[in-house]
């Protein structure tokens, strides 16, 4: 549950697209991350696999350190749960994020339970799934990082869909590109 809710914070990937990871999208030693597919729950139907939101969207992001140690210990864990398991392991199942019932990707939806838990054991008041995504993007631009590398890693089909989103949140910081010139070309006094 912990490793889901960071890996949520620390990649500002879509729900979906976090409960479609697999061991095979996981590169450790290089810190990395790739998002191939996506899963919605669709009524009626179940859970589906799909393509990304967009194309840019199958995308490789980098992951601090943090997250890429947490993801070490979750493997040991993990491994230890499927031996536990035994037959209860769903068959070829690979996904990161299972269903300790049924040895099954978990669904969508537990990300939302998961991280409800999770903010209520700190006394944190409620935030979404999403806002996790909002604040990664939005930290992001703030300790500049530049846009291009941000919709990179948020998978947005354009750099415009990133500023368009979050570029209100750049205004507190207006007036530093004129900053930028006066410490280019500091002149000597009395020029």
């Amino acid at each position: 549950m912990a490793t889901a809710v960071l890996t949520l914070i620390f990649t500002g990937m879509r729900k979906g697209e976090v409960t479609e990871l697999d061991w095979s999208c996981i590169d450790l030693l290089n810190h990395e991350i790739e998002v191939k597919k996506s899963v919605t729950q669709v009524r009626r139907r179940g859970l589906i696999v799909k393509e990304p939101k967009t194309k840019r969207s199958k995308r490789i992001t980098e992951i601090p350190t943090l997250l890429n140690d947490q993801l070490i210990k979750y493997r040991a864990w993990y491994d230890e749960q499927k031996q536990l398991m035994g037959d209860r392991w769903a068959q070829n199942q690979n996904h990161l994020f299972i269903n300790m019932d049924t040895g099954k990707r978990v669904n969508p939806k537990a990300m939302n339970d998961w991280l409800e838990k999770i903010l209520k054991a700190a006394g944190v008041e409620h935030y979404t799934v999403h806002q996790m995504r909002h604040t990664n993007i939005t930290q992001k631009l703030l300790n500049n990082v530049p846009v291009l590398e941000v919709a990179g890693d948020a998978g947005h089909a354009q750099p415009s869909t990133t500023m368009n989103i979050y570029g209100h949140f750049l205004k507190k910081h207006k007036g530093k590109s004129a900053q930028v010139f006066d410490n280019v070309f500091k002149l000597p006094m009395g020029m």
